[in-house]
C-alpha cells in the first residue's frame, strides 16, 4: 500500500488527460494505472474485493479521483482506474501482445466509466 501512486501522480495523470482532451478534442479519454503485482501472494489470493480477469493475471483494485476541479465539470478521465498485472505473467509473455487481456482491460474500463458517469455515479 505504501507504493501506490500519490496525489501528485494522480493530478499529473489527470492533467495529461486534460491536455489530450483539449488537443485532439476526443471525448473518449480514459485514465488507468497498471501496476505490477504478484498473484501468488496471500494478501491478493485472499482479497475478495478484487475484480479478477484473465485467470487472475489482471485485477482491478479500484479507482481514484480528485476534487480540485473549480468548474464542477467532471470528465471520464478524472477517474483513474487502477489495475494490477501479474509480473510473472508479464515476464513469460513480454514478446507477445495478449489481445484478449487488452480487450478485457478496455471493456472493464468502459464498464467503470459508465458506472461513474454523472448519470450513474456509483460512489462505492
Amino acid at each position: 500500500m505504501n507504493d501506490l501512486p500519490d496525489t501528485q501522480s494522480l493530478q499529473k495523470q489527470i492533467t495529461y488527460g486534460d491536455y489530450v482532451h483539449n488537443t485532439i478534442k476526443d471525448e473518449h479519454i480514459r485514465n488507468a494505472f497498471i501496476l505490477p503485482y504478484n498473484k501468488e501472494l496471500e494478501v491478493f489470493k485472499n482479497d475478495d474485493s478484487l475484480l479478477r480477469y484473465s485467470e487472475n493475471n489482471l485485477v482491478y483494485f479500484g479507482y481514484a479521483d480528485v476534487d480540485w476541479r473549480t468548474d464542477n465539470k467532471v470528465e471520464d478521465y478524472d477517474f483513474i482506474h487502477t489495475f494490477g498485472i501479474d509480473f510473472n505473467y508479464l515476464l513469460r509473455n513480454y514478446k507477445v501482445a495478449d489481445t484478449n487481456m487488452i480487450a478485457e482491460l478496455c471493456a472493464s474500463i468502459e464498464e467503470k466509466v459508465q458506472l461513474l458517469s454523472p448519470e450513474g455515479v456509483d460512489n462505492s
